[in-house]
């Protein structure tokens, strides 16, 4: 897997390429585009692929922050136009995202459960169904607190790449191959997070300014705390900074374009 960055540290491309035939081959390759931090567009830039074309839009609104991105938009989206289908997902108190239904007729075409288990033994979307007789229609998710899969059925859940916490799952796109290989790893924008070992996988930019645990993710709290691009936790009754969000303000001698770039 390749990535390349912008100077935000924003991921603009993607290219996975595997052995074939003892040959390096490319499976595909996507760029991205972005308002902020938030993702609008990916485009399939694969070799042979002519024009660019446009694959996905996503189309995003207030986050659980009540603002604009103030939670780096967990969430907050609101359509998702996968190849011309659009779908319109639903969330639950975390912002994770339990159900996808289509916008065109409002059918259920995938659900999702982030609760925890009854006494059942079923997630509550998993008993609806069998209490309703109606099938989910595409892929039932259930997460741990930390963001583990604990139940997955089905294939519609695919159509989208933003799952725990309105996050970038970076297995997207290679469901085919994670029979041997998975990054399990999730894209909080500046950092990566591992929910196997519930912390980020790479130092908090800002050093030891931002806690004595480098690695530490939503405060150690993931149940009532988000981390807004992997930088700061916070929660749904800390106040937001007009100017910054969840962001703290720079550090004296620090200007607003080093605070954006790391």
């Amino acid at each position: 897997m390749e990535m390349k960055y912008d100077y935000r540290g924003r991921r603009v491309e993607q290219r996975y390429s595997r052995t074939v035939d003892s040959v390096m081959t490319e499976q595909w390759t996507r760029r991205y585009l972005y308002d902020g931090f938030q993702l609008i567009a990916e485009i399939d830039a694969s070799d042979g692929v002519s024009g660019l074309p446009v694959t996905s839009t996503y189309f995003w609104g207030y986050d659980i922050s009540h603002t604009l991105g103030g939670a780096g938009g967990i969430g907050g989206l609101l359509l998702i136009d996968h190849d011309g289908d659009r779908y319109l997902p639903g969330y639950d108190s975390r912002g994770n995202v339990v159900v996808l239904l289509s916008e065109s007729d409002g059918e259920q075409v995938a659900g999702f459960d982030a609760a925890r288990e009854r006494g059942d033994g079923q997630a509550p979307l998993a008993r609806r169904a069998k209490a309703t007789g109606c099938p989910l229609g595409g892929r039932l998710r259930q997460y741990d607190p930390y963001g583990n899969l604990l139940r997955a059925e089905g294939d519609a859940v695919e159509k989208t790449p933003f799952r725990y916490q309105i996050k970038w799952d970076m297995d997207y796109g290679m469901e085919a191959d994670t029979s041997w290989f998975t990054f399990g790893l999730v894209d909080y924008g500046l950092r990566y997070y591992n929910p196997k070992h519930g912390r980020f996988i790479n130092r908090d930019p800002v050093g030891e300014a931002g806690g004595l645990n480098l690695y530490e993710a939503f405060g150690g709290d993931p149940v009532n705390r988000w981390d807004l691009l992997g930088l700061s936790a916070s929660g749904p009754d800390e106040e937001l900074d007009p100017i910054w969000g969840n962001i703290p303000p720079p550090p004296c001698g620090k200007t607003t374009n080093d605070v954006d770039d790391r």
